[in-house]
């Protein structure tokens, strides 16, 4: 079921996608959050950072959120490999919750995150 834990994130495969979720989800829901759960989650707003390089995701990243409401949910749409060390780092630092991500067969990485 699970994957390798890393940085308080766990990888799982499900429908034949990584899904990299937050191990607090992940033991909030015994072990049973998988892409389903991510995929249901509504965001509020979207990010397209697909074709964008380091560091300008992040930065993006991070002045939509300086924009948003303490609870809300950004999805980030991203093709920069450094993100997926990034972003957690990031969120991390600032208090925000990096619900999961994902590696969509479309050639792109999915973030959910929850402002702090």
């Amino acid at each position: 079921m699970g994957g390798e834990l890393q940085n308080g994130f766990r990888n799982h495969t499900y429908k034949n996608r990584c899904v990299t979720v937050s191990m607090a989800l992940f033991f909030a829901n015994v072990g049973v959050l998988l892409m389903a759960d991510l995929s249901s989650v509504k965001a509020d707003e979207l990010l397209d950072a697909r074709g964008l390089s380091c560091p300008m995701p992040m930065l993006k990243t991070k002045k939509r959120l300086q924009a948003m409401k303490s609870g809300q949910i950004l999805e980030v749409f991203g093709t920069d490999p450094g993100s997926k060390n990034d972003i957690p780092a990031f969120c991390k630092r600032g208090g925000h919750e990096l619900l999961g991500y994902e590696d969509v067969p479309a050639g792109y990485t999915r973030y959910l995150i929850k402002r702090g």
